[in-house]
């Protein structure tokens, strides 16, 4: 069920921009004319290419599918890529996460919920080595960590370039158990183990907690589109459908100045 969701999950989040690698077209462009007082649902639409490609999400399918196969970590690093086209960056604590998202028309849910993608992929120590010594000045390890999990990141960190997984426990499946492991003092990033013990995000994250994988699948589905509505643009060389989705499109060749006669 869990690798069935993900699929669906991806070809959603996806259709507008994955088969762009295989389809010499731009659907920014056809709106450019459109006005921008539209929200973002009014111009973008999954149904773009049910006419030029009617076989798309199964193409999308079977991609993803056998790129998973041969490596699953391609999982977290497509969710990633997301969130960096987006312009998510590592903030330093959950208040500014909730500023950042809020002033991008998200709300506390939708930070509790896209935050649960660290159920998968994996992070380098340099990210949370103040941590496990001399946290804030103190001298001491961070307190928010359980002991056994910061004696076993003291053991996997000897260089800050190593790296860990983000959920130790089920580090390659797609489930709830990040929640999980916040109650249990085991959140590897501080903004993290913060969810649980912010007052304003902590009743999501007990909910996700709960035996009920369909509430954080469909809201976490939700939230992934909600993401990639937040920096829609309709103006000019502002947006672009990648030509090789693993690159930023090349800028356009400029055409040289005729010679001037004299």
């Amino acid at each position: 069920m869990k690798r069935w969701f993900f699929t669906f999950l991806l070809l959603a989040q996806f259709e507008l921009y994955m088969v762009s690698a295989m389809l010499p077209q731009n659907p920014v462009k056809d709106l450019v004319g459109a006005s921008s007082i539209l929200s973002p649902q009014d111009f973008l639409s999954f149904s773009y290419y049910h006419k030029t490609c009617p076989a798309a999400e199964e193409i999308i399918n079977q991609k993803m599918t056998a790129w998973f196969r041969k490596d699953y970590t391609l999982a977290a690093s497509i969710i990633r890529l997301h969130f960096h086209d987006c312009a998510i960056r590592g903030r330093e604590n959950v208040t500014a996460l909730i500023d950042f998202f809020q002033e991008r028309g998200l709300n506390v849910l939708d930070l509790v919920v896209l935050s649960g993608s660290h159920t998968i992929g994996r992070s380098s120590c340099r990210s949370f080595l103040h941590r496990l010594a001399n946290y804030k000045g103190t001298g001491r390890p961070d307190p928010t960590l359980d002991r056994n999990y910061l004696r076993n990141l003291t053991r996997s960190c000897k260089w800050s370039s190593d790296v860990v997984y983000l959920d130790t426990t089920t580090p390659k499946t797609f489930d709830m158990e990040y929640y999980n492991n916040l109650g249990k003092k085991m959140g590897l990033l501080s903004t993290d183990q913060e969810l649980y013990s912010d007052p304003r995000t902590q009743p999501f994250v007990s909910a996700f907690t709960s035996q009920q994988p369909d509430l954080f699948f469909n809201q976490f589905a939700a939230s992934m589109v909600n993401l990639g509505n937040i920096l829609f643009h309709t103006a000019p060389n502002e947006s672009e459908i990648r030509l090789n989705c693993n690159y930023v499109n090349p800028a356009p060749r400029k055409t040289a100045n005729p010679p001037r006669r004299s």
